[in-house]
């Protein structure tokens, strides 16, 4: 490449001539005559319409497939209780077991309870068809529209993870233990598992 010949790409007066010579022959190609107000006009005007309409299909499709959602979200529910009619008395049954652990004065049968409640809570997220390889990758996929107490959901499993992770040296105070017990039943009357 010789120093001293111009660089086709990089000449910015090639470039916007180029340009210029692009949008007068668009603006004829549409019947109008290059740079007049009303050539200008008319292309602004069909430019502007054609973002409009895509910017109404685009909510369009959003709020379509939002009630999609909401929709196949209320299907699993239903079939949920529909096909599981037949153990429902027994996932009261199991509630009724954890309650009596949270129940007892002795720090071992809370951490059972807390347990065996975190186990049901991950079964109801199975259930409602969440993806993930654990409850935590699964309640992550779970947004507050979708699942209202994911927040208590949350902090009850972080009480469980604690219990799973350090064992004994995690102290579990009854004022603890009590407030695992609300958020766990708060989240299963909502899920409709309780």
């Amino acid at each position: 490449m010789q120093t001293g010949s111009p660089i086709r790409f990089l000449n910015l007066e090639y470039f916007f001539g180029w340009l210029s010579q692009s949008w007068a022959n668009f603006i004829d190609g549409l019947g109008g005559s290059s740079f007049s107000p009303d050539g200008f006009l008319r292309v602004m005007g069909i430019l502007i319409s054609l973002i409009v309409v895509g910017f109404v299909a685009f909510v369009a499709y959003l709020y379509i497939r939002r009630r999609e959602q909401e929709s196949e979200r209320q299907e699993r529910i239903s079939s949920y209780f529909i096909t599981h009619e037949d153990t429902e008395q027994k996932t009261n049954e199991r509630w009724e077991i954890i309650e009596r652990h949270f129940q007892s004065s002795n720090e071992s049968e809370w951490r059972i309870a807390i347990i065996e409640a975190d186990a049901m809570l991950d079964e109801l997220f199975l259930t409602l068809g969440y993806s993930g390889a654990s409850l935590g990758e699964r309640m992550k996929s779970a947004s507050p529209s979708d699942f209202p107490k994911i927040q208590q959901a949350w902090e009850a499993h972080k009480m469980r993870n604690r219990i799973a992770h350090e064992g004994f040296n995690y102290k579990i105070e009854h004022a603890d233990a009590m407030r695992a017990w609300k958020l766990y039943e708060n989240v299963f009357v909502d899920g409709g598992v309780i």
